[in-house]
């Protein structure tokens, strides 16, 4: 209530980035940290035939994927909102 469609617009895109941000950080950074981990302790044991490369190319396509598909999902829900008014939308609930 009290902002124009294009700011609940904004608002809700900018909402699902911001949601996924920490998640693109979390599991391109832990991800491949855990398993360099890993290798280096299979290393310890004797498994010397694996060899840790960090894959650039699958973590930028997993993060554009990441932040695309929820930006997505968001511009359908705003077009499918957008088909009623808020206010009735709030009287059915």
């Amino acid at each position: 209530m009290g902002m124009t469609k294009k700011q609940v617009n904004k608002m809700i895109v900018s909402e699902n980035i911001w949601l996924a941000i920490p998640n693109c950080l979390a599991s391109s950074i832990i991800g491949p940290s855990l398993a360099y981990i890993a290798i280096k302790l299979f290393e310890k044991f004797g498994m010397n035939y694996m060899e840790f490369k960090l894959p650039i190319l699958a973590i930028v396509a997993y993060l554009l994927i990441s932040i695309l598909i929820p930006t997505i999902i968001a511009i359908s829900c705003i077009k499918i909102f957008n088909q009623e008014s808020i206010v009735d939308r709030l009287r059915e609930n």
